[in-house]
C-alpha cells in the first residue's frame, strides 16, 4: 500500500507544472461557473501534494477493493444530503476534466518531443554519415597527395641521374680525346 502511495505521489508530482492558485479563491457558490481551468493546481506545491495524497483513502490502495464505490456510499451515511453530494459530484466531475485536459496536453507535448528526437537522431545519422563520408575523401586525398609527392621525388632523382648521365658521357668524351692533345 505504501508503494501504491509512492507511486501516485511520484506520479502527481512530476506532472507538468501549472500555475498555482490558493484554495481559499474557490467559493462553493461559484464551483457551477467555474472552467476545468480554474481549478487549483497542486503540482508546484509539495504540501498540497501531500494533502491530497493523504486525503485519499486507504482502502482506494488495497489490492483486494473490488467496489470502492459500495465503500464511498456506506461512508456518506444513512441520510444523504443531495444538495451537497451534487456539488461534490460536480465539483469532482470538473477537477476529473481538467486533469483530462492536462493529460491530454502531456500527451500532445510528449508526442512533439519523441517526434523532436526521431528528427534529431535522423539528423545526427546523417550528419555522421556526412562526416565519414567526408572524412574518408579527406583521407583518400591525402593518400593521393602523398602519392604524387613520392612520385615527384623519385621524378626529381630521374633528373638528377639523367643530368649525371649526360654529363659523364661528355666527361668520358673529354676524356676519350684528351690523349690525343697531348
Amino acid at each position: 500500500m505504501a508503494l501504491l502511495k509512492s507511486k501516485v505521489k511520484s506520479f502527481l508530482t512530476g506532472l507538468q507544472k501549472d500555475k498555482v492558485r490558493d484554495d481559499s479563491q474557490i467559493n462553493k457558490d461559484d464551483i457551477h461557473q467555474m472552467q476545468p481551468t480554474d481549478l487549483p493546481r497542486c503540482r508546484d506545491d509539495p504540501k498540497k501534494t501531500e494533502e491530497i495524497i493523504q486525503e485519499i483513502k486507504d482502502y482506494y490502495f488495497e489490492e483486494g477493493c473490488i467496489d470502492c464505490s459500495q465503500r464511498e456510499l456506506e461512508s456518506l451515511g444513512p441520510e444523504i444530503n443531495m444538495t451537497s453530494l451534487e456539488e461534490r459530484i460536480f465539483s469532482l466531475k470538473t477537477r476529473d476534466t481538467a486533469e483530462l485536459e492536462n493529460v491530454t496536453m502531456l500527451q500532445v507535448s510528449l508526442q512533439d518531443a519523441a517526434r523532436t528526437c526521431v528528427n534529431a537522431r535522423r539528423s545526427l545519422k546523417s550528419a555522421r554519415q556526412g562526416v565519414s563520408h567526408g572524412g574518408l575523401g579527406l583521407l583518400g586525398k591525402h593518400r593521393k597527395r602523398e602519392r604524387l609527392h613520392s612520385l615527384l621525388d623519385i621524378l626529381k632523382t630521374l633528373k638528377t641521374l639523367q643530368r649525371t648521365d649526360t654529363r659523364l658521357k661528355v666527361l668520358l668524351e673529354l676524356f676519350a680525346s684528351s690523349p690525343r692533345l697531348l
